[in-house]
């Protein structure tokens, strides 16, 4: 689908406060043209990504960054490569970086509990076949975030139609949202800082989950399963999704879950 000429125009103008911004950074000023260019041009999808580079400081700790040399892109991501020299060394070497195109923050994952008599005695999980692990797993609920025009589009209202999605059921009440700040699954190579949450639904809805039935999301069958509060400490063990034991690990922190640990 074609961009309307007014949509065109807002891109464009994004694009042009993009530049003059990247224009204060020698990195920028140092790179070739088709790389600019390359950069400049990307699809309206990768403004979150573009917002990010705006930060890209010509310095970091013992670096300079000298010049952005390529893009490498997927579908989903993008890899800036950049050329850096060591203050110590004098070495000039790459260095490169994973980023979602929607931006460092794409999206939200967290955890569902059920609640009985205002005292959190479930949680729930879902397990779901992932491309990039060639296996079934555990996995947090959750989706993307949109990044559009300098800002979130799809954000929080989104985020709740989306976990009744995943769960099966258009009509549940969800009692409350608890904000668990951010996390950084992949610190290293990554800029992603995904929102962390926790939500929690009365004992009376869950009854309307569709349990251990294979359910559906973007064509990628998922199960979900209650399991009581008490059976968490040794379930751990087993989940290693950094979503579910970091929201896990803010939750007991915030005095919102006590869990009773075997010595």
């Amino acid at each position: 689908m074609k961009n309307s000429p007014q949509n065109s125009n807002i891109i464009a103008e994004n694009r042009s406060s993009i530049l003059e911004k990247l224009n204060h950074y020698q990195w920028f000023l140092n790179t070739d043209t088709d790389i600019k260019n390359e950069l400049l041009s990307l699809p309206e999808d990768h403004d979150g990504f573009l917002e990010d580079m705006i930060g890209r400081t010509d310095e970091l700790d013992n670096m300079d960054i000298l010049k952005l040399e390529r893009l490498e892109r997927g579908n989903h991501l993008i890899t800036p490569v950049f050329i850096v020299r060591s203050h110590e060394t004098n070495q000039v070497f790459t260095y490169e970086y994973v980023s979602w195109k929607s931006g460092a923050n794409p999206g939200y994952k967290g955890i569902l509990l059920i609640e009985n008599e205002n005292k959190i005695t479930h949680f729930i999980t879902k397990t779901i076949f992932k491309f990039s692990q060639n296996a079934q797993v555990y996995d947090s609920f959750g989706g993307f975030i949109e990044f559009k025009n300098k800002h979130l589009v799809n954000f929080p209202k989104v985020q709740e139609a989306e976990i009744k999605h995943q769960l099966g059921t258009d009509d549940l009440i969800i009692k409350e949202f608890i904000d668990l700040g951010f996390i950084n699954p992949d610190i290293g190579m990554s800029n992603n800082r995904s929102s962390l949450f926790a939500a929690v639904i009365d004992g009376s809805q869950a009854t309307r989950l569709m349990l251990d039935t294979p359910l559906k999301t973007k064509g990628i069958s998922f199960k979900i399963s209650i399991h009581p509060i008490d059976e968490l400490p040794k379930l751990i063990s087993n989940i290693n999704d950094s979503f579910f034991l970091s929201a896990i690990a803010r939750l007991v922190a915030l005095g919102k879950l006590n869990l009773k640990l075997d010595k």
